[in-house]
């Protein structure tokens, strides 16, 4: 098995290869500078464009309630500043990062994203150090689909330490791989290290842990122990032991300048038990399937086909380790999906091994070995199933948009689709079976990349309030941000100085961390659970202004009947928290007993065919389509009472 730092071709067997070995210091020379090649590239190339996909706008979208949560704690750290019933963070690892960069570089939006960015990010370029258990084509494309899985994605963009546990699961994964497999009992040591850095810091990196780290123990179980044909060693080495401890420590306590984040541990577990409870989001049972259905197309057609592929392959190898490993890890997986409260961190359990079983399938589609010389015939192949793609799509976007259901429509793009499919039958009697499959693949497969493409950046990127995705059940508001600009306006105005305007702000119960993430630049705020009255009454000085000295006020616009303000309060609201998913789409209305007494049979069950299509089927069917709804989202608002 050769280092990971010679290059990736097999240079000793070519001819030049024989008079290097003659000349001992040559050798050396090209062994520490490793040939480039386009390998190296691909996934150059594939880690940029995750890169991308993950920071660009980072900061376009105001955190959500979970994201102030862990990113407030950290900044109150930072800031050595307190607030009574503060939340406690889930992730001690990303508590401590956060406190960090805040300390040193400030606290924005876009700061508190950045490390499961970089996380997201790094986590593409794992699948290198598979390449010798998952051959190099899947490797590449492993790092492809794990580049633009649109849950990554979304995980990567987000403040938590979803993101960050799967990366370091992986690692611990790979270097477990590469500590059995890599030559040199130095060079073993070295991954064995890594691995027990990279388990220490999972332990630490929050409320999924609890979720990786049985996958993390399948696998060391299957794959840390030899084969009974390859060499290795199973003993760990006592100074492993140390290093993972001594890692822990420093995670678990912000790198030793936290101590109090070791409470994190114990706060990321009940966390992950809490998520499994039917109050967590309130997800039916079908939600995660749909998700992975509008999300994840490719890997749910082709992550089957190739665990099915990884199975048959084993049987030709009698090494059955890899497909047991994903099958375990998708059973495990789709029990997580099956328990009450389904919330998005538990949907990457399922994409990950059918990911990498995708992986396996993806080389054996790009390059097909057609029977035939020429590609004139192949290219009108797919010319034609290109013209019937788009024919039926058109003809299937006008049965959405019709508003009276139309048997025509669907129809014809039924006819369609089932033209398509006859083309593929004749094409694989005329080049055979194998050939047909393959081209079929490639095609089916390259459709279903764009639509993934398409689902990641809709996950990622800013929308509106009428096309919701549905993908966290709850998202922040811009108005947030705006009431953040609104009281700094009013306090230049008033004091001089945009963050020194007396500020309470009522608990309901405890702190809202959104409105103490955003309001964290004032100084004279305070959490109040109601309007302190001896700070209400005007100034003994009768030359200043009455409002003078009275306090700014923000409560949950609920409350606003039980204040007891003075009249020379006048509030303004705004939305903080908008809430909804594809359980709140429209069900169906009764219909009224007027509109249809004295209709015959045969009408009556057309009205009421129309009514399901109205009320029903097309409402979920353009927001599958078109991410779009008729009624605005649920919104929690807050009112901020100024005095006059």
């Amino acid at each position: 098995m050769k280092s990971l730092v010679e290059p990736t071709l097999e240079i000793a067997d070519e001819p030049e290869a024989q008079v290097v070995t003659a000349a001992p210091e040559p050798a050396v020379a090209q062994s520490a500078a490793p040939t480039l090649t386009l390998e190296h590239a691909l996934y150059a190339l594939v880690v940029l464009v995750a890169l991308l996909l993950r920071t660009i706008n980072l900061g376009a979208l105001p955190l959500m309630a979970a994201e102030a949560a862990e990113a407030w704690p950290a900044w109150l750290a930072a800031a050595q500043v307190s607030a009574p019933a503060a939340p406690e963070p889930t992730s001690a690892l990303l508590y401590g990062i956060q406190s960090l960069v805040f300390w040193g570089l400030g606290a924005t939006d876009l700061l508190a994203r950045l490390a499961p960015a970089l996380a997201g990010t790094a986590l593409v370029f794992l699948p290198w150090f598979w390449r010798s258990l998952l051959g190099r084509g899947a490797a590449l494309a492993l790092a492809v689909l794990l580049a633009l899985d649109p849950w990554l994605i979304s995980l990567g963009r987000t403040v938590n330490g979803t993101g960050i546990a799967i990366f370091l699961s992986l690692l611990a994964m790979g270097a477990l791989w590469q500590r059995r497999v890599t030559e040199g009992a130095l060079q073993r040591l070295r991954w064995e290290r890594v691995a027990a850095v990279s388990l220490a810091l999972l332990v630490a990196a929050g409320a999924q842990t609890w979720s990786l780290l049985p996958v993390v123990i399948v696998f060391a179980a299957l794959f840390a122990r030899p084969h009974p044909e390859e060499p290795g060693s199973v003993r760990v080495h006592p100074s492993s032991l140390i290093w993972f401890g001594a890692t822990l420590i420093l995670g678990a306590t912000g790198f030793a300048a936290r101590p109090e984040a070791i409470g994190a541990l114990s706060t990321g577990l009940t966390a992950w038990l809490e998520q499994f409870s039917v109050a967590s989001t309130g997800h039916v049972a079908w939600w995660p399937v749909l998700r992975l259905a509008i999300d994840q197309p490719l890997i749910a057609v082709f992550g089957v086909a190739g665990l099915v592929v990884c199975w048959i392959d084993a049987r030709g190898t009698a090494d059955w380790r890899l497909p047991v490993f994903l099958s375990v890890w998708l059973a495990w997986g789709l029990l997580l999906w099956l328990l009450p409260g389904r919330g998005v961190d538990v949907l990457p359990m399922v994409s990950l091994p059918l990911a990498i079983a995708a992986g396996r399938v993806a080389p054996r589609l790009i390059t097909p070995s057609l029977p035939f010389g020429g590609g004139l015939e192949l290219f009108a192949l797919l010319t034609v199933q290109v013209v019937l793609l788009v024919a039926s799509a058109i003809w299937f976007v006008s049965l959405v948009d019709s508003a009276v259901y139309n048997d025509r429509f669907a129809v014809t793009a039924a006819v369609i689709v089932v033209l398509m499919g006859g083309l593929w039958v004749v094409f694989g009697f005329w080049s055979g079976w194998r050939p047909a499959l393959q081209v079929a693949g490639l095609f089916y497969g390259s459709v279903l990349l764009l639509l993934t493409v398409r689902s990641g950046l809709q996950l990622s990127q800013p929308g509106d309030l009428m096309h919701p995705n549905g993908y966290w059940e709850s998202v922040t508001s811009p108005d947030i941000r705006l009431l953040a600009a609104d009281i700094e306006r009013i306090s230049s105005a008033r004091r001089g100085d945009p963050h020194e305007a007396e500020i309470q702000v009522l608990l309901d119960p405890a702190p809202d961390p959104l409105l103490g993430w955003y309001l964290r630049s004032m100084r004279a705020l305070r959490w109040v659970r109601a309007p302190e009255m001896n700070e209400l009454q005007p100034p003994t000085d009768v030359r200043a202004p009455r409002t003078a000295r009275w306090p700014l006020v923000v409560a949950p616009t609920q409350r606003n009947g039980e204040l007891q303000l003075p009249t020379d309060y006048v509030g303004s609201d705004y939305d903080t928290v908008i809430f909804w998913g594809p359980s709140l789409l429209p069900g169906p209305q009764a219909l009224d007993g007027s509109q249809v007494s004295g209709l015959p049979a045969g009408e009556l069950d057309r009205v009421e065919a129309q009514r399901q299509w109205t009320d029903v089927l097309q409402p979920r069917l353009r927001w599958l389509l078109y991410r779009k709804v008729k009624e605005s989202p649920v919104a929690a608002t807050v009112t901020l009472w100024a005095p006059r």
